[in-house]
């Protein structure tokens, strides 16, 4: 069965982009025994974004021991994780991983690849030329 990790988070962008203010975008799922597993936050790199100019936004994801996410190519299971990012009249870059872990089940027979912990997933923007004082930034994201 498919479980997937769906969360929608939005940030007002511009003009304070500091990493994360109180009241950030903020996501939890992946329920165990009621406790969440997986958390997901949106970050932005810049103290201060400018119409017309590029930063770097993503997802920083936390998952609790023994937990993980997919990598872009999953390997032989699961299914590569998703954050796709939209800015009305932005020009969004791909989807950026750092290099991933190998993850064999108990019997050694299923070869993944995935990240444990803490990992952010991002991408680079480059704002529109004509944005106003505030942008509205949504995340969505799917993992399994």
């Amino acid at each position: 069965m498919r479980r997937l990790l769906p969360l929608l988070l939005c940030l007002l962008v511009l003009p304070a982009l500091a990493a994360p203010p109180e009241g950030a975008a903020h996501g939890e799922a992946a329920p165990d025994q009621g406790q969440p597993r997986v958390s997901a936050t949106l970050l932005v790199d810049h103290a201060q974004a400018t119409p017309g100019g590029q930063v770097r936004a993503g997802v920083l994801f936390r998952m609790d021991p023994g937990w993980h996410i997919y990598w872009r190519n999953a390997g032989e299971a699961g299914l590569p994780s998703e954050v796709e990012l939209r800015v009305a009249g932005a020009e969004v870059g791909p989807l950026q991983f750092p290099f991933p872990e190998t993850v064999r089940d108990p019997a050694g027979v299923i070869t993944t690849y995935g990240h444990h912990d803490e990992v952010l997933l991002f991408r680079e923007l480059r704002l529109p030329a004509g944005a106003g004082e505030t942008v509205a930034l949504e995340a969505r994201v799917d993992v399994l």
